[in-house]
């Protein structure tokens, strides 16, 4: 939906395979400490992480991913 619409000038940025075995490690961690997440979000967190960058969010549901991984929350 995001591609179609007209004032979009981003980039859309797909996962690749090291982003989901993040995103599997991260919940894994979670999962230990009772804190599981959706998959969208782990794999949101994971492409940040993997490509270094920060993350706008309002969703305090990834400050126990960045407790976990090296997620920059700006």
């Amino acid at each position: 939906m995001i591609l179609e619409y007209k004032g979009f000038t981003g980039k859309v940025i797909y996962a690749d395979k090291n982003d989901l075995d993040l995103a599997v490690k991260l919940q894994l961690e979670l999962r230990r400490r009772g804190a599981m997440k959706a998959a969208a979000d782990l794999i949101i967190a994971a492409i940040a992480m993997d490509r270094q960058e920060g993350l706008l969010t309002a969703d305090n549901g990834f400050l126990d991913i960045s407790e976990v991984g090296n997620l920059k929350l700006l």
